[in-house]
């Protein structure tokens, strides 16, 4: 009876570790959770918290229908881009390497994810509210789960795994959390009002793009105050600009290639134009969705997340996930993704032209969400030359630093698969102290 009941009891053990790590990872769950626990706090109605809870939950859900909407509407292009040019590259697309590496280390990665985020929270709590760049709560779920996946490949790397890599990665994931969040808040508080932060990887690379528009541009030159003729004011509204570039782009893209090839390949059941126009308008249709969700993500996780700034962590604000600045300069959006995705392709033929081993493949991720954040700051601090200047500078961090961290993960011991992920300094940080301990 001891036996079964012990083999009972560790079977909801390992139930309830798997259930937490999942809703910790998940952007939707963490939200919901959070506005649950803030509206609580703030002593609200059960309709008021039942109301508020799912609506939180709804608006990520709805955010991520969009950012699918808009990943399906590009995925053909790297198909095309390869076949044009007859090469070969890797691709950024952290998310596909880390679910690899869960097969061989999913309980380091779980429990790195789960320590670190407790940590991250006792740290928040006892910074003195003076230092506000300190003080944000990193809500942003699939971003907590991929710095503990990159944590525990250089632990792995360093011949550190089980018990070791999590209290380890998970004292590393605290401080990382909340260093990257801190390190950004000085471009990210100007364009958000000091409302919210930003928890998102692309934090160095908007640290970049701030510098470069602060130094280089003029903040005076708003590019959302641009004066344009009535007859094309419309151009003014990013799912409108987004469609009617991608549409362009899918006739270029469907002309760079034969005909019978493109048939044979992508088989999508009408003329090859119109295939190409209705997916520029699933692009644009996909924008207009994120903007959707990220309104509504907001009106609900401000004010329920009073109630832990009030209550558990004092002066805090929530960490959130990159689309929630989109908003706040939709011209500046379209631009920096214009922009991020010309200097991608550029970028790609240049390494080709030097000859290099590994090459680079313009991501469709990176073009659309990278240049979109790139965008929206760069313009709060150096209007239209600031974007412009500051696309063109992060574009060299974004297609050159994953060369980097080819270097820095054990791809081969894991036998991970040809996907690049984005330079980190913080895991470049990480990675050095681990080096005296590496596998040789």
């Amino acid at each position: 009876m001891r036996n079964l009941f012990t083999g009972f009891g560790m079977q909801w053990y390992v139930i309830a570790y798997n259930v937490l790590i999942d809703l910790l990872r998940n952007p939707s769950t963490v939200i919901a959770i959070v506005a649950f626990i803030g509206l609580v706090l703030q002593r609200k109605t059960i309709n008021e918290i039942i109301s508020g809870t799912l609506r939180a939950f709804l608006s990520v859900i709805i955010l991520i229908i969009g950012a699918l909407a808009v990943v399906n509407a590009l995925a053909g292009l790297d198909t095309i881009f390869g076949y044009a040019y007859g090469f070969r590259g890797i691709y950024e697309y952290e998310e596909v390497a880390i679910g690899y590496a869960m097969a061989r280390l999913g309980a380091e990665i779980g429990g790195i994810l789960g320590l670190g985020f407790f940590i991250h929270l006792i740290i928040v709590r006892i910074i003195p509210t003076k230092y506000k760049a300190f003080k944000q709560v990193f809500l942003t779920g699939h971003h907590l789960w991929l710095y503990a996946g990159f944590l525990a490949l250089i632990l792995y790397g360093a011949g550190i795994t089980g018990w070791q890599a999590i209290i380890i990665g998970g004292i590393m994931a605290g401080i990382t959390y909340t260093i990257v969040q801190a390190a950004v808040w000085p471009f990210i508080e100007k364009v958000t009002d000091g409302r919210w932060g930003f928890a998102h990887g692309q934090w160095f690379g908007i640290i970049i793009a701030g510098l470069t528009a602060k130094y280089l541009g003029n903040p005076e030159q708003d590019t959302e105050k641009i004066k344009l003729p009535a007859s094309i004011e419309f151009l003014k509204q990013p799912a409108l600009i987004a469609a009617i570039i991608m549409v362009i782009v899918w006739i270029a893209a469907v002309l760079s290639v034969p005909a019978e090839w493109f048939y044979e390949t992508f088989n999508p059941g009408m003329n090859r134009f119109v295939w190409a126009i209705i997916q520029g308008m699933w692009f644009g249709a996909g924008v207009e969705v994120i903007l959707t969700g990220v309104r509504m993500l907001i009106g609900e996780i401000l004010p329920a997340f009073k109630g832990i700034s009030d209550k558990l962590i004092p002066e805090s604000i929530p960490g959130l996930d990159c689309p929630t600045i989109y908003p706040l300069a939709p011209v500046s959006l379209m631009l920096g993704v214009l922009i991020m995705s010309i200097m991608s392709i550029v970028w790609t033929f240049v390494q080709i032209s030097l000859g290099l081993s590994v090459v680079v493949l313009p991501s469709a991720i990176v073009m659309f969400f990278v240049g979109a954040s790139t965008g929206v700051v760069a313009n709060k601090h150096g209007g239209l030359r600031g974007v412009i200047i500051a696309s063109i500078v992060a574009s060299i961090y974004w297609m050159w630093g994953p060369l980097l961290s080819w270097y820095i993960y054990p791809y081969e011991a894991l036998n991970l698969p040809s996907i690049a992920m984005w330079f980190d300094p913080m895991i470049l940080l990480w990675w050095l102290l681990l080096r005296p301990f590496a596998i040789s």
